[in-house]
């Protein structure tokens, strides 16, 4: 009985051993660190565009993207974003990267942020969200909001809408107005 149960101990490890053992020769690619890659995808000159409906609400360009499909985050360096109401563009945005969220059709922009709207308003800043839930843009960052007539305001902390008509900055830090084109 003893042969027995070592027999069928043996053969019961040496089936798990083939049934683990990879035969073809590939082996699963391994970062530095030896864990495995995240799912990663990396495209040039990126081009997304989102609906709503029949309408296009954004379309998204950059230089490069890496699509992480497991945690739903594509990560965007030098980016533009128009934005449209129906076929018109009602503002545009520049950042250095985005980070695009699929499942909350939510985006982070951060580093050198530019919003130009239609309204001839613009906004300056290090990051912002757009809040898709909300249809807002938000950020707790310094804010610098200028207009061509020459009225500019900044702040820390703030949330619009995305033509920069309704705009809340939470704490005022100095306004004024230029005289000449404004530029920053």
């Amino acid at each position: 009985m003893k042969q027995f149960k070592r027999t069928a101990v043996s053969i019961c490890c040496l089936v798990l051993l083939v049934s683990c053992t990879d035969f073809s020769g590939k082996r699963a690619p391994k970062s530095a660190n030896g864990a495995a890659p995240p799912d990663l995808e990396i495209k040039k000159d990126f081009r997304s565009v989102a609906y709503s409906g029949s309408e296009k609400r954004w379309e998204a360009l950059a230089t490069n993207a890496r699509v992480y499909q497991n945690q739903k985050i594509t990560e965007l360096t030098h980016v533009r974003i128009n934005l449209f109401d129906g076929a018109k563009i009602t503002a545009h945005i520049e950042a250095e990267k985005a980070y695009l969220n699929s499942v909350n059709d939510s985006v982070d922009l951060v580093s050198n942020v530019v919003l130009h709207s239609t309204n001839n308003t613009r906004l300056h800043t290090q990051r912002i969200t757009w809040d898709n839930r909300r249809n807002k843009l938000v950020t707790t960052n310094r804010v610098w909001i200028s207009r061509n007539n020459g009225d500019w305001i900044s702040g820390i902390g703030m949330e619009a809408d995305l033509a920069l008509d309704n705009i809340v900055i939470y704490k005022e830090v100095d306004q004024g107005k230029t005289y000449g084109p404004v530029s920053r």
